[in-house]
């Protein structure tokens, strides 16, 4: 009986170990097959790298476009001695979502000093700034002492004349260009990659919250609450410059907001809806600047002053402590109302809500 019970419990033990293993099999192959296919479907909507991690890759991104942003704020004072500064400006951002859904189908899971290198190749390929020098003979007019001599008297004089005189007119020409990351990632991507970049990209990483207390411009673009109706009160339109200008604007109504966007055929960001309806309504010629851009050719009014047609700036809840405060701008249309392009694309909106009233940073007139 006893060496049974021993047997037994062998035998017991045996059966138990042999059963895991077929469960261990069983769960490989699953897994085997589940691979790529359900696996990747799991994994596919989610960040699995760390928050601290994902925060540091999106904070050094920032990072880049932020000293780029500065280097463009110096252009005046380290290219001295131009008659004329020239800009054409992309808007200077990121939908914070697209690096990490994309280093995340690349890699999986990853650190800032895995991706370092990466994320520098990707800013270089999103952002290109060239800046260029053009000279030209001009003439003008100065009034200078000239010989003349009178071939009947056979005698000349000292006279002051007015004489054409050349120089050269020196022009800085500075243009920034943001393809878009989309643009930046170009087909680093295998087919399979792509799919699990457009599912994160989708789902956030299942992280929404992850930028809760970001400042960055792309995600304030993003608020989808309900557009509002609005009408032009008659008496405004009365003025045939801002007649105009809502003529221009009304046309895009609806059309969709991309980052970057500057023209009807690809939609707009908030700076490229309100430059294009500048610029074609006559109203002002402001080239394609962004919104800080377009804050610094103005003339800041007070909110007392401030008319229809004018522009209305907003800001980061932290954007003025390092030295860039607008990061959005609309059209003010009077009765606390605008018209800009944000998370619903081209919209009238409120600026007494909740958010624009925290966010307001100032009025500006062109002209």
């Amino acid at each position: 009986m006893q060496v049974f019970a021993k047997n037994n419990k062998g035998v017991l033990i045996v059966g138990i170990v042999g059963m895991m293993l077929l469960m261990l099999i069983n769960v490989a192959s699953s897994c085997a097959e589940f691979g790529v296919g359900g696996l990747n479907a799991v994994l596919g909507t989610s960040f699995v790298s760390e928050d601290r991690d994902l925060l540091q890759v999106e904070a050094q991104y920032a990072a880049l476009e932020s000293d780029l942003d500065r280097s463009i704020d110096r252009i005046e004072s380290d290219y001295l001695g131009y008659d004329e500064y020239y800009y054409e400006i992309d808007e200077i951002g990121h939908n914070p979502y697209e690096p990490l859904s994309y280093l995340t189908a690349r890699h999986v899971s990853f650190t800032l000093a895995d991706v370092r290198n990466e994320l520098t190749t990707l800013f270089n390929r999103q952002y290109s700034l060239s800046i260029v020098e053009t000279v030209e003979t001009r003439y003008r007019n100065e009034e200078q002492l000239v010989w003349v001599y009178d071939e009947e008297t056979e005698s000349g004089s000292w006279v002051w004349e007015d004489v054409e005189v050349p120089y050269e007119y020196k022009t800085l020409k500075t243009t920034l260009l943001n393809r878009g990351l989309t643009y930046a990632m170009g087909s680093d991507m295998s087919a399979d990659q792509a799919e699990m970049y457009a599912i994160l990209l989708e789902s956030y990483g299942n992280k929404p919250e992850l930028f809760a207390d970001s400042d960055n411009p792309y995600l304030a673009s993003l608020d989808v609450t309900p557009p509002e109706a609005y009408e032009i009160p008659p008496e405004a339109l009365s003025d045939p410059k801002f007649a105009a200008l809502i003529a221009e604007a009304n046309k895009y109504l609806g059309l969709p907001y991309v980052w970057g966007g500057s023209k009807p055929s690809t939609g707009f960001d908030c700076s490229g809806f309100v430059c294009w309806v500048l610029n074609h309504s006559g109203a002002a010629n402001v080239g394609r600047t962004n919104a800080r851009g377009l804050y610094k050719k103005s003339t800041v009014v007070s909110r007392e002053n401030a008319r229809s047609g004018d522009l209305i700036f907003f800001t980061g809840a932290r954007a003025a402590e390092i030295g860039h405060p607008v990061t959005h701008v609309g059209i003010n249309v009077g009765n606390g109302m605008m018209l800009h392009c944000a998370g619903n694309g081209v919209e009238y909106k409120s600026i007494n809500t909740k958010y624009y009233k925290s966010h307001f940073y100032a009025f500006g007139r062109l002209g």
